[in-house]
Parts: structure tokens; C-alpha cells; sequence
């Protein structure tokens, strides 16, 4: 039997871990339907949807990805340009 502080220490750890991970989906889920999302600018983001969309930027997969003008480009190149 677990107490309830190791419950929330456990509910910490696994938002931590869909926030590391980068699943929007997983994030969304600790959250009700009418959750309450409250960002660090002072923004509130009540609903999956608002609260899935405050989260987007946090994505950076998105960043990993070349800008569309650059596409074209080898994953090599970017590698040498980092050297």
C-alpha cells in the first residue's frame, strides 16, 4: 500500500517523462477535460485542445527539422557546418 505522497511523487515523474519525451498525447492526458493549464507568462489554457496548443512549442522536434529553404540539404552538411 503506497501513501499518497508516493502516488504524486510517481504522477511527477511520469509527466516529467511524456513532457521528456515530447508526446503531446501523453502530456494532455494528466490533464481533465476541463483541465487548467496556467503557463509561465501568467497565460491560462483550460481544455485538452488550449492545452495541447500551449504545449506545441515545447515540441522540438519541429526545430530538429531543416527550414523548408534548406531542405534540400544533406544531413552531412549540417554535420560539417557544425564542426
Amino acid at each position: 500500500m503506497t501513501n499518497r505522497r508516493d502516488e504524486l511523487i510517481n504522477l511527477t515523474h511520469q509527466f516529467v517523462d511524456a513532457f521528456n519525451r515530447m508526446s503531446l498525447d501523453d502530456v494532455v492526458a494528466f490533464f481533465a477535460e476541463d483541465g487548467i493549464y496556467e503557463d509561465s507568462t501568467g497565460g491560462t489554457h483550460v481544455g485538452h485542445d488550449a492545452i495541447r496548443t500551449a504545449f506545441e512549442p515545447l515540441d522540438c522536434r519541429a526545430l530538429m527539422a531543416p527550414p523548408p529553404a534548406l531542405s534540400h540539404l544533406r544531413d552531412t552538411t549540417f554535420l560539417k557546418t557544425l564542426r
